[in-house]
């Protein structure tokens, strides 16, 4: 019987270019899967949102408070986009006397109702409103005078806050903005007697 003679196994060399083609293939394909995945993700959600929105299931109504985060994103937005669009404003002289008075005219008038006043809480309107607005003798400091002459002037979207700018010269809500940069100083007292200067003691509002 023959001894079988011992084989050497012959191992196939493989370049290094050819490697580098294997390995590049195999992260073609993964990133193909995750980009496919990204893909499909995105479209049921899409879907989702758009079964959502008209399904009609989430509650539009003042007494549905949305959660602390959808309200917290919807704040930051509201105040940077104030920030972003009041560059650039340039501010008056805001310490006139008369100035201030004719703010105080328009700010009697328009926006007592919600805001309140000191010595004058805020109207029935202003339980029915979500956000609720603000108290601007308090507010009014979070603001520079450009800032609070863009909200007057535009409102803020998705609030009760309306834009004076399509029914008031800019005049007139910079004499607004005044008066609400000198509101956080003032008493009941002091309002009262503001009242009681305007002429005839009842201010006569014209655009």
């Amino acid at each position: 019987m023959g001894l079988i003679p011992h084989q050497t196994p012959v191992i196939p060399v493989v370049s290094w270019h050819e490697q580098v083609e294997s390995l590049a293939k195999i992260e073609t394909g993964t990133m193909k899967k995750i980009i496919l995945t990204i893909i499909i993700v995105l479209v049921i959600q899409a879907l989702a949102l758009f079964i959502f929105i008209f399904s009609g299931a989430y509650n539009v109504s003042t007494s549905n408070h949305d959660s602390g985060f959808v309200n917290w994103w919807l704040a930051t937005s509201a105040t940077r986009s104030v920030k972003h669009h009041a560059r650039g404003i340039r501010v008056p002289q805001l310490d006139n006397p008369a100035m201030v008075q004719e703010g105080f005219k328009h700010f009697n008038e328009m926006c007592v109702e919600c805001h309140g006043a000191p010595g004058k809480p805020p109207g029935e309107i202003a339980k029915g409103l979500w956000p609720p607005a603000p108290d601007l003798s308090m507010a009014a400091s979070d603001w520079t005078p450009a800032q609070l002459f863009w909200i007057t002037k535009n409102g803020i979207k998705f609030s009760a806050m309306p834009g004076w700018g399509t029914t008031h010269s800019d005049e007139k809500i910079w004499a607004m903005t005044a008066f609400i940069e000198k509101l956080s100083k003032l008493s009941a007292a002091d309002y009262h007697q503001m009242e009681t200067n305007t002429v005839g003691g009842e201010p006569s509002h014209e655009h």
